[in-house]
Protein backbone atom coordinates (compact mmCIF):
# COMPACT_ATOMS: atom_id res chain seq x y z
CA UNK A 1 0.00 0.00 0.00
CA UNK A 2 2.76 2.19 1.33
CA UNK A 3 4.57 1.72 -2.61
CA UNK A 4 0.99 3.36 -4.09
CA UNK A 5 1.10 5.86 -2.47
CA UNK A 6 4.39 6.59 -3.01
CA UNK A 7 3.51 6.53 -7.12
CA UNK A 8 0.55 8.72 -6.76
CA UNK A 9 2.96 11.25 -5.01
CA UNK A 10 5.28 11.08 -7.82
CA UNK A 11 2.14 11.69 -10.31
CA UNK A 12 0.93 14.34 -8.12
CA UNK A 13 4.12 15.89 -8.22
CA UNK A 14 4.99 15.78 -11.76
CA UNK A 15 0.99 16.72 -12.68
CA UNK A 16 2.07 19.97 -10.05
CA UNK A 17 5.27 20.74 -12.10
CA UNK A 18 3.73 20.71 -15.49
CA UNK A 19 0.85 22.50 -14.40
CA UNK A 20 3.17 24.96 -13.32
CA UNK A 21 4.71 25.10 -16.50
CA UNK A 22 1.73 25.70 -18.42
CA UNK A 23 0.41 28.54 -16.36
CA UNK A 24 3.68 30.09 -16.44
CA UNK A 25 4.67 29.92 -19.93
CA UNK A 26 1.65 28.82 -22.31
CA UNK A 27 -1.19 30.48 -20.46
CA UNK A 28 0.47 34.17 -21.13
CA UNK A 29 1.22 33.43 -24.57
CA UNK A 30 -2.53 32.46 -25.68
CA UNK A 31 -3.86 35.33 -23.69
CA UNK A 32 -1.60 37.67 -25.86
CA UNK A 33 -2.94 36.12 -28.82
CA UNK A 34 -6.50 35.32 -28.40
CA UNK A 35 -8.06 38.78 -26.10
CA UNK A 36 -8.24 41.78 -27.80
CA UNK A 37 -8.13 45.32 -26.65
CA UNK A 38 -12.12 46.51 -26.11
CA UNK A 39 -12.07 48.74 -28.75
CA UNK A 40 -14.42 47.01 -31.77
CA UNK A 41 -17.08 45.91 -29.09
CA UNK A 42 -20.99 45.51 -30.02
CA UNK A 43 -23.61 46.74 -27.32
CA UNK A 44 -24.19 43.30 -25.76
CA UNK A 45 -20.13 43.33 -24.60
CA UNK A 46 -20.12 46.66 -23.62
CA UNK A 47 -23.17 46.48 -21.41
CA UNK A 48 -21.42 42.94 -19.78
CA UNK A 49 -18.40 44.80 -19.24
CA UNK A 50 -20.20 47.58 -17.46
CA UNK A 51 -22.01 45.41 -15.09
CA UNK A 52 -18.52 42.79 -14.71
CA UNK A 53 -16.95 46.63 -13.52
CA UNK A 54 -19.40 47.33 -10.97
CA UNK A 55 -19.03 43.98 -9.61
CA UNK A 56 -15.77 44.41 -9.22
CA UNK A 57 -15.87 47.84 -7.85
CA UNK A 58 -18.73 46.76 -5.41
CA UNK A 59 -16.40 43.94 -4.07
CA UNK A 60 -13.22 45.90 -3.78
CA UNK A 61 -15.51 48.64 -1.88
CA UNK A 62 -17.04 46.04 0.54
CA UNK A 63 -13.72 44.32 1.14
CA UNK A 64 -11.60 47.85 1.62
CA UNK A 65 -14.93 48.72 4.90
CA UNK A 66 -13.70 45.07 6.00
CA UNK A 67 -10.58 45.52 6.05
CA UNK A 68 -10.42 48.69 7.49
CA UNK A 69 -13.28 47.75 10.11
CA UNK A 70 -12.01 44.05 10.82
CA UNK A 71 -13.16 44.46 14.59
CA UNK A 72 -16.78 45.13 13.60
CA UNK A 73 -16.68 42.68 11.34
CA UNK A 74 -15.53 39.46 13.61
CA UNK A 75 -18.46 41.08 15.77
CA UNK A 76 -21.07 41.20 13.20
CA UNK A 77 -20.59 38.12 11.83
CA UNK A 78 -19.14 35.76 14.71
CA UNK A 79 -20.62 37.43 17.17
CA UNK A 80 -24.48 36.65 16.91
CA UNK A 81 -24.04 33.64 15.67
CA UNK A 82 -22.03 31.32 18.15
CA UNK A 83 -24.54 31.38 21.18
CA UNK A 84 -27.31 30.37 19.55
CA UNK A 85 -25.33 27.10 17.97
CA UNK A 86 -24.03 26.48 21.03
CA UNK A 87 -27.21 26.20 22.76
CA UNK A 88 -29.00 24.14 19.92
CA UNK A 89 -25.64 21.87 20.39
CA UNK A 90 -26.69 21.47 23.76
CA UNK A 91 -30.68 21.25 23.52
CA UNK A 92 -29.75 18.58 20.86
CA UNK A 93 -27.35 16.66 23.37
CA UNK A 94 -30.05 16.58 26.10
CA UNK A 95 -33.11 15.60 23.87
CA UNK A 96 -31.07 12.72 21.67
CA UNK A 97 -31.90 9.35 22.66
CA UNK A 98 -28.43 7.56 22.88
CA UNK A 99 -27.47 4.72 20.20
CA UNK A 100 -30.21 6.26 17.91
CA UNK A 101 -28.34 6.26 14.80
CA UNK A 102 -28.03 4.00 11.72
CA UNK A 103 -24.81 1.85 11.71
CA UNK A 104 -23.53 0.09 8.66
CA UNK A 105 -21.24 -3.37 8.77
CA UNK A 106 -19.79 -5.25 6.04
CA UNK A 107 -18.76 -8.74 6.25
CA UNK A 108 -16.27 -10.51 3.76
CA UNK A 109 -16.50 -14.22 3.26
CA UNK A 110 -13.18 -16.51 1.54
CA UNK A 111 -12.02 -15.95 -1.62
CA UNK A 112 -13.49 -18.96 -3.03
CA UNK A 113 -16.79 -18.99 -1.15
CA UNK A 114 -19.96 -19.29 -3.56
CA UNK A 115 -22.44 -16.33 -3.52
CA UNK A 116 -25.38 -19.14 -2.45
CA UNK A 117 -22.22 -19.85 0.90
CA UNK A 118 -22.74 -16.02 1.16
CA UNK A 119 -26.12 -15.62 1.18
CA UNK A 120 -26.47 -18.13 3.93
CA UNK A 121 -23.83 -16.80 6.02
CA UNK A 122 -25.47 -13.80 5.46
CA UNK A 123 -28.67 -15.11 6.71
CA UNK A 124 -27.35 -16.61 9.90
CA UNK A 125 -25.73 -12.91 10.72
CA UNK A 126 -29.35 -11.62 10.02
CA UNK A 127 -30.43 -13.98 11.88
CA UNK A 128 -28.88 -13.02 15.27
CA UNK A 129 -29.60 -9.24 14.31
CA UNK A 130 -33.36 -9.81 13.78
CA UNK A 131 -33.47 -11.87 17.59
CA UNK A 132 -32.02 -8.17 19.03
CA UNK A 133 -34.62 -6.56 20.55
CA UNK A 134 -32.95 -3.16 20.64
CA UNK A 135 -33.12 -2.82 16.79
CA UNK A 136 -35.71 -1.20 15.00
CA UNK A 137 -35.19 -2.56 11.39
CA UNK A 138 -32.42 -3.72 9.38
CA UNK A 139 -31.38 -4.41 5.40
CA UNK A 140 -29.17 -6.87 4.24
CA UNK A 141 -27.22 -7.01 1.33
CA UNK A 142 -24.82 -9.56 -0.45
CA UNK A 143 -22.96 -8.78 -3.56
CA UNK A 144 -22.32 -5.31 -5.70
CA UNK A 145 -24.08 -2.33 -4.54
CA UNK A 146 -23.54 -0.11 -1.51
CA UNK A 147 -19.44 -0.45 -1.97
CA UNK A 148 -19.58 -3.80 -2.40
CA UNK A 149 -17.63 -5.12 -5.65
CA UNK A 150 -17.32 -9.28 -4.97
CA UNK A 151 -20.11 -12.23 -4.19
CA UNK A 152 -18.20 -13.04 -1.15
CA UNK A 153 -19.32 -9.50 0.45
CA UNK A 154 -22.24 -8.37 2.35
CA UNK A 155 -23.51 -5.22 4.02
CA UNK A 156 -26.01 -5.04 6.80
CA UNK A 157 -27.44 -1.64 7.39
CA UNK A 158 -29.09 -1.65 11.00
CA UNK A 159 -31.17 1.33 12.94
Amino acid sequence: MGKLFHEFAVVIMAAIIISGIVSLSLTPMLCSRFLKPRENQNAFQRSSEKVFDGARDFYGWTLHGVIRHRFLTVLTFAGPWWPPFISMGWFQGLHSQPGHRATERHHRGSQDISFDGMVERQAEAAAVIQADPDIDAFVSSVGQGGGTSSGNQGRISIR
